[in-house]
């Protein structure tokens, strides 16, 4: 079957594509004029079309003679104005899916975020409330609302998939945060680092996404997919492990961080700071509570079954930013 794939130069886009070709399917991948193509260039059998979201035009050549869409492209940042949100990852669906309804394309699959969720103390299904915390959450939302319209009104075959924190191999932006905590040898816990959250690997995220489009009632369901739950003291002790780095802990209660995550947030405004603050209120949720998502769904829909841990999963994160540092050739950062 012919597939396109949006974001295919982003980190999990790359393993989408990976995962295409491992089964044996044509894969046209889409990529920006200003996007690092150099990863898809590597491979066989892929045909790169430049073509951006914001551009409408642009996507006719993309979207004719495919059958199936997976649509992962998406921005995500923690500073960044909600205007940058809303023009990429709604606007840029609105323009995927008008585009779309011309074209031949009979089945998409969505790359959506299991963090639109929000915080809770018990497991969250795909039926829990949604509880956006972020300008990147309310996006996400604001593009699945759109996606179910188009779908209520023109019959659109769509299935959304929700993944948690994307624990692997070429996340160099997560890679970069872990090196440089790891670094300073003292970790900031908030409250007792106990707290339990959910993590995936972005092969098994791949896998999902291709047995969405091999099960033909995937359509119109929304699936979370997860490959492991580790608490936040796990998750800095696999990776000092990994490096063979002593680590300790320094502990802040949630509401202090909290609110130094605000004052940093506020004198960084104040500074028109176009970096992110070392302290946000997202991070301090992020890490300070938990956040645990099921998967009963979809496996029992799907027979999905996660093949990765978190041992593995942060180890080969790590080792292919350090890989990296010693190559010129980059993949998209900031780009799902």
């Amino acid at each position: 079957m012919n597939t396109l794939v949006t974001g295919a130069t982003g980190f999990l886009g790359s393993h989408i594509v990976d995962e295409l070709l491992n089964n044996d399917y044509q894969v046209n991948a889409l990529a920006r004029k200003t996007s690092n193509i150099s990863y898809l260039q590597s491979l066989a059998k892929v045909n790169i079309i430049i073509g951006d979201l914001l551009q409408s035009d642009s996507l006719k050549k993309a979207f004719t003679n495919t059958d199936l869409l997976i649509h992962n492209a998406s921005v995500v940042d923690e500073w960044a104005p909600y205007k940058y949100f809303y023009e990429n990852n709604v606007q840029g669906t609105q323009n995927v899916l008008d585009t779309v309804l011309k074209s031949s394309i009979g089945k998409i699959v969505y790359t959506s975020s299991a963090d639109i969720y929000g915080y809770s103390s018990t497991e969250i299904s795909e039926e829990y409330p949604r509880k956006p915390r972020a300008r990147y959450h309310k996006s996400k939302i604001a593009a699945e609302n759109l996606i179910d319209s188009y779908s209520e009104l023109y019959g659109l075959k769509v299935t959304k998939i929700r993944p948690p924190g994307i624990i692997g191999p070429r996340n160099y932006y997560m890679a970069e945060s872990v090196l440089n905590g790891i670094s300073r040898e003292q970790i900031t816990l908030i409250g007792s680092g106990e707290q339990i959250q959910s993590y995936v690997d972005p092969r098994d995220v791949a896998t999902c996404i291709r047995l969405a489009i091999e099960h033909e009632n995937a359509s119109g369901e929304t699936f979370n997919v997860k490959s492991f739950n580790a608490s936040v003291k796990e998750y800095w002790l696999s990776a000092a492990t990994h490096l063979k780095k002593e680590i300790s802990f320094i502990h802040y209660p949630y509401t202090i961080a909290y609110s130094f995550g605000a004052i940093s947030e506020f004198f960084g405004k104040i500074a028109r700071k176009k970096t992110t603050p070392r302290a946000t209120r997202f991070r301090v949720n992020y890490f300070g509570k938990q956040h645990i998502i099921t998967d009963s769904k979809v496996k029992r829909m799907l027979n999905y079954e996660p093949k990765f841990n978190l041992q593995r999963s942060m180890g080969e994160m790590l080792d292919s930013l350090i890989k990296k540092r010693s190559s010129p050739k980059k993949i998209d950062a900031k780009v799902l």
